[in-house]
């Protein structure tokens, strides 16, 4: 029996060598790599705030990446490779002031049209690694791309999803901020506003 548990070790040793060697090689056609990634995100805070920048959003999260060596389509048991990266941002949503539009259609009522919101930045960038864990035979896995990573978190798809969340806190914080000059003229004025895409 202990022979025959000796014989297994030795054989799995063998093994990984040999799968070492030949990725080291890069001629052995049988390894793929799996990859497969997650993104939790909450939104820390919000601020609203009267200027271009309508909305000042917190957001922070946990970025996962993991990465195995996969043999005939299985994964290799050791080989994985995970990496969790802790991040946190402030986003700044607005509209461009040059193209809303502002317009009298009656003695003391205005029409306000609006172009569609924008992503107008990010502040206070933090990046750094939650966790990371890398199997015993991990070498075979090419290392995770963590500056790919962050791209992904700060994409143009995250920024334009930032927008279609925060929507009708966007409309009404551009309505406050636009009566609000108006109001501070005239009063009586009354409004009418247009929003691009609504």
């Amino acid at each position: 029996m202990k022979r025959l548990v000796a014989g297994i070790i030795v054989l799995m040793l063998l093994l990984a060598v040999l799968l070492g060697f030949a990725a080291w090689l890069g001629n052995f056609s049988v390894f793929s790599v799996f990859a497969s990634s997650s993104d939790e995100k909450v939104v820390q805070s919000i601020s609203r705030e009267e200027e271009v920048v309508l909305l000042r959003l917190g957001i922070q999260g946990i970025a996962e990446e993991t990465v195995a060596t996969e043999v005939f389509g299985q994964a290799l048991p050791g080989s994985g490779r995970a990496h969790f990266l802790k991040y946190k941002y402030s986003a700044m949503l607005g509209v461009d002031g040059a193209e809303v539009d502002i317009e009298k259609v009656a003695d003391k009522k205005f029409r306000i049209s609006v172009p569609e919101f924008t992503f107008l930045g990010h502040s206070d960038v933090s990046f750094e690694t939650a966790v990371e864990d890398n199997g015993v035979i991990s070498f075979l896995t090419p290392e995770i791309d963590i500056p790919q990573t962050v791209t992904k978190i700060l994409n143009n798809e995250a920024k334009d999803q930032h927008i279609q969340d925060n929507k009708e806190l966007l409309e009404d914080q551009c309505k406050n901020f636009y009566t609000s000059i108006i109001r501070g003229v005239d009063p009586g004025v009354e409004f009418e506003f247009s929003f691009a895409g609504s």
